[in-house]
């Protein structure tokens, strides 16, 4: 009973997908990030509004708590920079592939001469179907309409609401630690 319980346990954490969450940066190296002090949000249309509303005023207000926090101010018109948000989701397959089995080498075998060896086992592929998610925000400088500075966050969806909001919000106090890590290197 405890091989049963091992294998469906292996088998249970090879089945779903280990996808970790990945951030990454980039920016402008000669755009000057201390002259900007006042940001404003603005949808393009390319965000989750008409088919995740929640979901969508979530994002905002994590975004919204992360650049406020960061010393700067949102205003209702004239900002130093415009933010946006994009979100995209896609399918990907996995392929899982489990093998069992045990063998015996050469002088464990039952022929006369000790020579030969032989063996069993199995494997099993399982194919796991999951959505990965991909957050883009991206800061533009209201002067100039150019882009200055662009993160992504990207992870595997769930169906659980409330576990994509933990993964968005750890994503984005990942992106605001390395904003304010090239802010330093810039000083």
């Amino acid at each position: 009973m405890t091989r049963r319980l091992l294998f469906l346990l292996v088998l249970a954490l090879l089945t779903a997908p280990a996808f970790a969450q990945k951030v990454y940066i980039d920016y402008d190296k000669d755009a000057d990030f201390d002259s900007y002090k006042t940001f404003m949000i603005v949808e393009t249309g390319e965000d989750i509004s008409d088919s995740d509303p929640l979901m969508h005023d979530r994002v905002i207000e994590g975004i919204r708590s992360r650049f406020a926090s960061g010393a700067m101010q949102e205003v209702e018109s004239d900002p130093d920079l415009y933010v946006t948000y994009h979100a995209a989701e896609k399918e990907e397959t996995r392929l899982n592939t489990t093998d069992f089995g045990y063998g015996y080498g050469p002088g464990w075998g039952w022929d006369p001469y000790w020579g030969g060896g032989y063996g069993m086992g199995s494997s099993t592929t399982q194919v796991v179907n999951y959505s990965v998610g991909t957050l883009l925000i991206d800061a533009w400088d209201a002067n100039t309409k150019s882009l200055v500075w662009r993160g992504s966050i990207t992870a595997t969806v769930s169906d659980n609401p409330k576990k994509d909001e933990k993964k968005i919000n750890k994503g984005l106090d990942k992106l605001v630690k390395e904003w304010e890590k090239k802010k330093k290197k810039m000083d």
